[in-house]
């Protein structure tokens, strides 16, 4: 993939895409995480494979300045689920950010462990 690609599929049990996101690569957010203004949050709005409409929406947020500066490595999500009504895919929702976090975010120096690789 490419290095600033932020598109996911969101798979079924059988394998097929049911949602797909989307956070493009031109938010200030990713380019630039400060805790203020349009540098503080980056969105993913879902989509329905199927229909191509707007389902629901991740949303990362830079903590505010002190957390920022004693804990960088400190991210909020937030998950409005729209109209993801089946439980399965609400599921997949919410493993997204967990993900999104952990392959792109995740760059703990304070925890003093080599993490996944």
């Amino acid at each position: 993939g490419h290095c600033c690609n932020y598109t996911f599929g969101l798979a079924d049990a059988n394998d097929e895409e049911v949602l797909r996101a989307n956070g493009g690569c031109c938010q200030w957010g990713l380019c630039c995480p400060l805790p203020c203004g349009p540098c503080s949050k980056v969105e993913f709005p879902i989509y329905d494979t199927k229909s191509g409409e707007e389902v629901a929406t991740v949303f990362k947020k830079v903590p505010g300045c002190c957390k920022w500066f004693f804990t960088p490595d400190v991210q909020n999500y937030k998950i409005e689920f729209g109209k993801v009504d089946d439980l399965k895919h609400r599921v997949l929702v919410i493993a997204l950010p967990i993900f999104i976090d952990f392959r792109y975010f995740n760059d703990n120096t304070n925890d003093g462990s080599p993490g996944l690789e």
